[in-house]
């Protein structure tokens, strides 16, 4: 009847083996994730982080499985020699069962692409409001964490856990 009708597709889409479906991230895990792929892009802007750490960055790059190791070496390298080496993180997080895929090297070519052209004094401000929109939400999380569990022990009449959990709550920032 109608001559402009797209055709039907003439193949079905295969569906996607079981077990092999991609990794579903969070809105603060995908926050990290470009957080890492930018401080890698820039790895001058990288170690400034570790003098005094954000636990809402910390608390999204350890949420994720394949960020952990990745934070945890930067930390510890940060540690004890005050910088990051790019080589160094490549190093310790090379896994032979993964082959020539590591971390760092895909996080560093999505810098690539994703930041091409980007300048540094550009880059810091995008860590900046990376790190505030990351800050934002796990403030969220956690005072909704907070009220939750202040509710459950004012129902079991906890004064001690009420005290703590009401300092815990105004000193949230």
């Amino acid at each position: 009847k109608n001559a402009t009708a797209a055709p039907a597709k003439a193949k079905a889409i295969a569906a996607e083996p079981a077990g092999l479906k991609p990794e579903v991230l969070t809105r603060a895990a995908q926050l990290a994730e470009r957080w890492f792929v930018l401080a890698l892009r820039f790895p001058a802007l990288f170690g400034g982080y570790f003098q005094k750490p954000d636990p809402a960055l910390q608390a999204a790059s350890l949420s994720p499985s394949r960020l952990a190791p990745l934070y945890e070496a930067a930390q510890s390298q940060y540690n004890a020699t005050t910088s990051i080496s790019i080589a160094s993180l490549r190093e310790a997080l090379y896994d032979e069962t993964v082959g020539a895929e590591n971390l760092v090297d895909v996080l560093l070519m999505r810098g690539e692409l994703d930041f091409f052209g980007l300048q540094e004094a550009d880059a810091r401000n995008e860590l900046a409001n990376i790190q505030h929109a990351l800050h934002a939400d796990w403030l969220k999380i956690r005072r909704s964490e907070l009220v939750t569990a202040l509710t459950a022990a004012e129902r079991a009449n906890d004064s001690a856990a009420i005290q703590r959990l009401l300092g815990e709550l105004q000193n949230l920032q």
